[in-house]
C-alpha cells in the first residue's frame, strides 16, 4: 500500500471513530509513554481494553501519527511481533516519547 493510500485510510478511520474515544486514545497513549521507555500499540490497547472499543479500531493509527506529528511521541526504528491473536504475529512499531532536552 502507497503512503498516500495508507494517509488516506487513517484519515477515513478516524472519521469513523467517535470523539471521545479519540481524546480517551490520545491519553491513554501519552500515560503509556510516560510509564515506559518504549512501547507499541499493544501496550496502549491493554489500557484501553476498560473501556467500550471504538467502532473503527484502525482509529488508534491515526492518534500515533497525530502526536508524531506533534512531536510528543516518535518511532525508535525497532519492531516488535504483535501478541494480541487478532493481530496474527505481525510487526508493530516501537514508540518512545520524545523528551524535551533542558539546556
Amino acid at each position: 500500500m502507497s503512503r498516500h493510500n495508507t494517509n488516506r485510510a487513517i484519515s477515513e478511520s478516524e472519521r469513523g471513530a467517535e470523539v471521545e474515544w479519540l481524546a480517551l486514545a490520545r491519553r491513554a497513549v501519552m500515560y503509556v509513554a510516560r510509564d515506559s521507555t518504549d512501547f507499541t500499540a499493544e501496550e496502549v490497547w491493554a489500557v484501553l481494553s476498560r473501556f467500550a472499543p471504538p467502532r473503527e479500531k484502525r482509529a488508534l493509527g491515526g492518534v500515533f501519527r497525530r502526536l508524531k506529528g506533534e512531536g510528543r511521541i516518535a518511532p525508535t526504528g525497532e519492531y516488535r511481533l504483535a501478541q494480541r491473536p487478532e493481530s496474527h504475529s505481525r510487526p508493530l512499531t516501537v514508540w518512545a516519547q520524545v523528551r524535551e532536552v533542558s539546556e
